[in-house]
């Protein structure tokens, strides 16, 4: 027996639903279906208890639904921890609507890639360093001029 969550795939290579995950996956379905927005829905339990194996059967359920409008889609938050979880929720959001080549989700995107690489050059080392050294510089407290060798560093003064 593994520890593999069941998917719409599973039943077809011989696994089970041996605790009745379908049943409370029916269950979320009916209640999304029958339900107009907002709905906040929270599915919680123990690491193993079934919780990805509920919505993978869920996934299939509104998929499989012809004459729905609800739309499965799946965010990992763990995948984005270091990142602006609000900006990466909402371009997966727009991503399940709209679809990958949409505009407006490439623009979603881009916006969202201009914004790490500055995040990521404000982090460096090398932004710090620049910015003590023109604080010290203003102060008076060094007068200094940094060059390093080319391919390892360079500190430039502005």
């Amino acid at each position: 027996m593994t520890d593999v969550p069941l998917s719409e795939d599973s039943e077809k290579g011989g696994d089970t639903d041996a605790f009745n995950h379908n049943a409370y996956a029916s269950a979320l379905f009916r209640v999304l279906h029958d339900n107009k927005p907002p709905l906040s829905i929270g599915l919680f339990g123990a690491w193993g208890i079934g919780k990805s194996t509920v919505l993978n059967l869920l996934s299939k359920k509104i998929r499989d639904d012809a004459g729905s409008t609800l739309k499965y889609i799946y965010f990992n938050a763990w995948k984005y921890s270091g990142d602006s979880f609000r900006r990466q929720f909402l371009i997966e959001i727009a991503r399940g609507v709209y679809g990958d080549t949409h505009p407006e989700v490439q623009r979603l995107e881009e916006l969202n890639f201009n914004s790490v690489i500055k995040q990521a050059q404000e982090n460096t080392f090398i932004a710090k360093l620049q910015a003590a050294l023109k604080v010290a510089l203003k102060n008076q407290i060094i007068p200094l001029s940094l060059s390093a060798s080319p391919g390892l560093c360079g500190v430039f003064l502005e």
